[in-house]
């Protein structure tokens, strides 16, 4: 995606963008009537289903992937999403007498923003770790005969480097 907005901008990120929310959408509306008609945990099992085939999708990413898979992932995820928030919300509901329903849903919704935000911590540290893994992979295999690299460069010659290295700034 970050290729994409590079090469491309803000207005094609937004085009492959856009189908997920849409997929997002209609499932959520029937979610509430498969809810009452099949078992909740059918339909989560299905849900993982679509997610681990919109991740395999994903995983096979590269600069060179066409639009049209890309927007058949993001789709796939988006159904995906669709489907986990009512099934995983009725057992939450069922058995709650309405004049408890009211801090039901606030201790609810709380639990799921400190999940959502222990999930965003995780994965940043996974991805910083991965980061500084790759980082030092780079620093240990660089050498004075790498193209680009002279012993007598300063910090200011960084630029300059680049500008060789790359031709452009």
């Amino acid at each position: 995606m970050q290729t994409l907005r590079y090469r491309k901008g803000d207005s094609e990120l937004g085009k492959v963008m856009m189908p997920q929310g849409l997929c997002m959408f209609v499932p959520l509306g029937m979610a509430g009537v498969l809810c009452s008609k099949i078992n909740p945990k059918t339909i989560l099992i299905l849900e993982m289903l679509i997610f681990a085939y919109s991740a395999s999708l994903i995983a096979g990413f590269n600069t060179t992937t066409d639009f049209q898979t890309v927007v058949l992932a993001m789709c796939s995820l988006g159904i995906s999403v669709g489907f986990i928030f009512v099934p995983l919300s009725i057992p939450c509901y069922t058995c709650i007498s309405n004049d408890r329903m009211g801090n039901t849903t606030a201790l609810w919704n709380l639990l799921r923003n400190i999940r959502g935000s222990i999930g965003v911590a995780v994965v940043m540290t996974f991805i910083s770790h991965g980061a500084q893994i790759h980082q030092q992979y780079l620093v240990d295999h660089m050498t004075l005969l790498n193209k680009g690299v002279s012993p007598d460069a300063g910090a200011g010659d960084t630029i300059s480097q680049g500008e060789r290295l790359y031709g452009r700034r």
